[in-house]
């Protein structure tokens, strides 16, 4: 294109072809609106953020499993024993609570709970045997022989449950023994909650803990 600089004078524009190939980054005169599209414009990904988005993707869900002495494992048949009665005044050493545990199956137990109503602590005692043994020979009173005699809970509800660790092998027995030395009867109960375990192989544990 030409222009008139004077009566008989002109020139060509040498920028003219390259105009056409710019896009129009601020406004377009012939409609007079914005041309927006280079704002717009996103950051590339590198190839490490590529490579590691598509890893992402590719990765499988693994499966969590908990500890088994802390937790019933999938699948396995939880147990959870309870019993709650009026003991007489003056009883000792009564027969209270037997579990045996059935043949060809360890059972693990993960806590037991206690209950008495009682008013004085020493007037009573929870006592557990496996095989004519105190199992958990560290819980309880340290001051009266580790007399196991106060519950956690006024009852036996979650809130009521010892952690502990204790397996039976097969036809293994535990038996709870109680005594009640007040000079009135009194509601005393327990409970064991665990699992059993049909999965590992039988080892003779440690009593207790």
């Amino acid at each position: 294109m030409a222009y008139l600089l004077g009566e008989n004078m002109s020139y060509d524009n040498p920028f003219e072809d390259l105009r056409s190939l710019a896009p129009a980054t601020i406004s377009d005169k012939d409609t007079g609106i914005l041309n927006l599209d280079s704002l717009q414009a996103t950051q590339l990904q590198s190839s490490k953020d590529t490579a590691a988005a598509a890893a992402r993707s590719l990765s499988k869900p693994q499966e969590v499993a908990f500890p088994s002495h802390l937790y019933t494992p999938a699948g396995a048949q939880s147990l959870d024993l309870r019993k709650l009665t009026t003991v007489p005044a003056a009883t000792v050493r009564a027969e209270f609570f037997r579990f045996k545990s059935p043949p060809g199956v360890v059972t693990r137990f993960l806590g037991y709970g206690i209950y008495n109503d009682g008013a004085l602590a020493s007037n009573f005692s929870f006592e557990p045997l496996v095989d004519g043994n105190r199992v958990f020979p560290y819980h309880g009173d340290p001051s009266d022989g580790y007399r196991i005699s106060l519950g956690l809970s006024p009852d036996l509800s979650v809130n009521s449950i010892i952690p502990c660790q204790l397996a039976l092998m097969p036809e293994q027995e535990i038996v709870w023994y109680v005594t009640n030395n007040d000079a009135v009867a009194a509601d005393m109960g327990v409970r064991m909650v665990g699992y059993f375990d049909t999965s590992q192989r039988i080892t003779t544990p440690r009593f207790g803990g």
